[in-house]
This record gives structure tokens, C-alpha cells and sequence, in this order.
């Protein structure tokens, strides 16, 4: 599975303008529950519920944060690059400007890993994450993180 098939455009919010681990946690419920009829709540209530390895720090001022929705049938993500660093709880004091979350359901295949290794490998590359910084559009940021425009 390619991460074309689980974001789109309209998933990803080019510049969120937050202070802290709550403001960004709650801004990627509401996007995600908004695109794929998800409440909010069940997603925050799951952010919440993680363990701290469920936020992966890959030391470019990128986090993955992964969550499982027993109701998914499909993966989905939200990506968003912050104004401004934010530090997180679980992150070893080191704050991200670019998060990922990735929703999945309960699965007894491998996909989800898959995913993300997939997602690890993109925000592990520096250069990447620049152009990521750099873009300002949802649009420009859809074709950096797929390979190809929509």
C-alpha cells in the first residue's frame, strides 16, 4: 500500500498555527474525523490512550503518530507542518514542525507496517522534510510526500 492510497490534498494542513502537543493533536482529530466521518472525540480519546512508543521521532523535526480505530476498515492520514516547533510528551524533548498521523484498523495482516515503514523511510530523508518546510500549499506538499501531483 503507497501513501497516495491513504491521503489526499485535502488531507493535509500546509501551515497550523499551534503552541503546544494538545492544540496539534486536537487540529489532526477534527481534520481526519471531518474527511473520513470519524468523531473527533474517538480519535483524540485514542491519541490519548497511546503508549509513547506510538509517536515515532526520527530526529528531522518529524513525528508519525499512529493510532487504531477498531471501526477502520481502510488506513487514513493527516499530515500537517506547524508554524512553530511543538514539543511533545513522548518525543525525548525533541520538538517536530512536521507530523504525520496515521489511522488504521485492527488488522491481522502486515499493512499497517508496511504504512509505516513507508512513512519512516520518507521523513528520515532531510531533504524531504525541507521541501516539506518550504511548500506552502497542501497541494505542492500532496506531490512531495506521493511523488507525483494530483
Amino acid at each position: 500500500m503507497s501513501i497516495d492510497t491513504i491521503i489526499s490534498p485535502e488531507a493535509i494542513v500546509p501551515l497550523l498555527k499551534t503552541t503546544n502537543e494538545h492544540g496539534v493533536t486536537a487540529a489532526l482529530s477534527k481534520k481526519a474525523g471531518d474527511l473520513h466521518g470519524i468523531e473527533n472525540s474517538q480519535i483524540s480519546d485514542a491519541i490519548r490512550r497511546q503508549s509513547p512508543s506510538a509517536l515515532q521521532n526520527l530526529s528531522t523535526g518529524a513525528g508519525i503518530l499512529h493510532i487504531t480505530l477498531p471501526t477502520q476498515k481502510t488506513p487514513h492520514a493527516v499530515f500537517a507542518r506547524l508554524a512553530t516547533r511543538v514539543e511533545f510528551t513522548a518525543a525525548n524533548d525533541e520538538p517536530f514542525d512536521l507530523i504525520f498521523l496515521l489511522v488504521t484498523g485492527e488488522s491481522k495482516s502486515n499493512q499497517h507496517l508496511q504504512v509505516l515503514a513507508e512513512i519512516s523511510r520518507l521523513f528520515r530523508d532531510r531533504s524531504l522534510c525541507n521541501k516539506l518546510r518550504g511548500s506552502t500549499t497542501s497541494d505542492a506538499m500532496y506531490a512531495l510526500l506521493t511523488g507525483h501531483s494530483n
